[in-house]
């Protein structure tokens, strides 16, 4: 081969890898597309849990409806975290369902409380449409609708609010995930890169799980978080953190906000998802809001990633007690 077909084939392969490369870097598109949705309550969570029922969702990981009349003045929409399903929640949120009487409604994400494979194909815009199609339907179950988000179901929830302000009176957060707390996580913002680790690494999930990280649960965790996962699952979560979390979702956050972090200090503080972000964005709440009195910023000493759980040790009692102060400012109070 002489040198110009040389260089001719270098160059070829040259414009073809940076061709490749930008269609990895291109950014994630998502638009909500007006669908049929049921005219009743009732008849859309049992659609919903016949569809969980169909793929096998594991004992108490399908969607959850606490009722107390068929329309209450308060009601909650919980979203879950990445790879979790309603225990990661419920635990708080039941009591303060109770408390209030409100009716509350456990959503279930695309791919979780099923198995690893389903999770692996659950894409970014399943959970957004799952989303906004349950805040939707929350309309009936209450007067007025409280979104509580929690970890990736944080940021879930800030992208809905941003988008329909109108259909959410509040939005409680706990442990948003809006940036990656690791280190490592920031590789997954490079295009390319999941697939590299995947050939690398093969298809599974190194979960990490610590001689420290395995004190912080109680048995049972397992039950309601995947406790394997494939690779090709992180790609969905980079595409939604890509995707939502920035500038121009949170400016238009307008509703009350509650922001519960776990920050005790510098060597004790959230490791999954990054304290600063958090705080970086609910200064943009802030800003959207005018500082109103009901809004609070509150970090825990005493927490964790995940707060809300009986399976997860750390103090409840001032998680539920801040969540019980919000409701109450939101009633004039």
């Amino acid at each position: 081969m002489n040198y110009r077909k040389k260089r001719y084939w270098v160059l070829l392969l040259l414009v073809v890898g940076m061709a490749y490369w930008f269609w990895l870097a291109r950014a994630p598109y998502y638009e909500y597309e007006q669908h049929s949705l049921p005219n009743n309550f009732d008849v859309y969570y049992q659609q919903k849990l016949a569809e969980s029922a169909a793929l096998h969702a594991r004992p108490n990981n399908e969607e959850k409806l606490v009722r107390f009349a068929p329309k209450t003045g308060l009601a909650f929409l919980y979203i879950h975290g990445f790879t979790a399903s309603r225990g990661e929640g419920e635990y708080v949120m039941d009591s303060l369902a109770e408390l209030y009487q409100a009716n509350t409604y456990y959503l279930r994400l695309p791919g979780h409380g099923t198995n690893k494979e389903d999770h692996a194909a659950a894409k970014f815009s399943d959970y957004l449409t799952a989303g906004m199609d349950a805040l939707l339907m929350a309309q009936q179950l209450g007067d007025t609708v409280v979104l509580v988000g929690v970890s990736m179901g944080g940021l879930i929830s800030t992208w809905l609010t941003a988008q329909r302000p109108d259909l959410v009176d509040a939005l409680a957060l706990s442990s948003p995930f809006y940036d990656y707390a690791p280190v490592a996580g920031n590789a997954l913002k490079v295009p390319g890169v999941l697939r590299l680790l995947q050939w690398i690494q093969g298809p599974e999930r190194d979960m990490n799980r610590t001689d420290e990280w395995l004190k912080k649960i109680r048995e049972g965790y397992d039950d309601y978080w995947y406790p394997e996962q494939l690779m090709q699952s992180l790609q969905s979560l980079e595409d939604l953190r890509n995707f939502a979390a920035n500038g121009n979702v949170y400016k238009k956050v307008s509703p009350p906000t509650l922001l519960m972090y776990y920050y005790k200090d510098k060597e004790h503080q959230d490791g999954a998802a990054k304290v600063s972000t958090m705080l970086d964005a609910y200064a943009q709440f802030e800003s959207t809001q005018k500082q109103d009195p009901r809004n609070k910023l509150v970090a825990m000493p005493n927490g964790e990633h995940v707060m809300m759980s009986q399976y997860v040790i750390c103090d409840q009692v001032p998680v539920f007690g801040e969540l019980q102060a919000f409701i109450e400012r939101l009633r004039g109070k």
